[in-house]
């Protein structure tokens, strides 16, 4: 991001001195108000090979297929202002809800089933440019309950609860570094 100045001709075209013209100086900004270090803050849970769907022995009652948390992500934000997110799942996975503990904000996709791990879901928080994605297509028609949450400066816990998930399941989320500047 970047801000831009041109420099226009007055309208007039008013000649105010040997070879000088007055001229109009337009700012132009490209982003938002905050500029970016360019590094990208990673948290993830990627699949995992060899590891057994059932650990034995177990104790019944047994519930199968019952959502629950899945995963607990940590994320430590060096920016000095909120940053959106990017979430990036891949199946198999169901009903899935991103909360961001810190702020109590949390995305939920009760419909949605991800029955394999080539199917994946993409949210975009960022504010100006929110967006869902289901392989590729933009889908806001599975979306219940959102509150696009912004990654705060500082520790993030982000609390993914998803049912189906198994060891082929996997969670990426990303956020720029904001930094407020003149």
């Amino acid at each position: 991001d970047c801000v831009l100045a041109e420099a226009l001709p007055m309208p007039s075209q008013e000649n105010i001195g040997l070879h000088h013209h007055r001229t109009w100086l337009r700012f132009v900004s490209t982003g938002l108000p905050f500029w970016q270090d360019g590094a990208e803050g990673i948290v993830a849970h990627y699949p995992t090979t060899g590891v057994p769907l059932i650990f034995f022995p177990f104790s019944f009652p047994l519930q199968l297929g019952q959502s629950g948390i899945w995963k607990q992500l940590y994320a430590d934000v060096q920016g000095q202002v909120e940053a959106p997110a990017y979430i990036k799942m891949n199946g198999p996975a169901a009903s899935p809800i991103f909360t961001n503990e810190r702020t109590g904000q949390r995305i939920s996709i009760p419909t949605l089933t991800l029955p394999t791990n080539n199917d994946i879901l993409e949210i975009w928080t960022d504010p100006m440019n929110r967006s869902v994605k289901i392989n590729g297509v933009r889908d806001w028609s599975k979306i219940r309950s959102a509150q696009f949450f912004q990654m705060q400066p500082g520790p993030n816990t982000i609390t993914i609860d998803i049912g189906l998930a198994n060891n082929q399941t996997g969670v990426e989320i990303r956020w720029p570094n904001f930094y407020v500047g003149i």
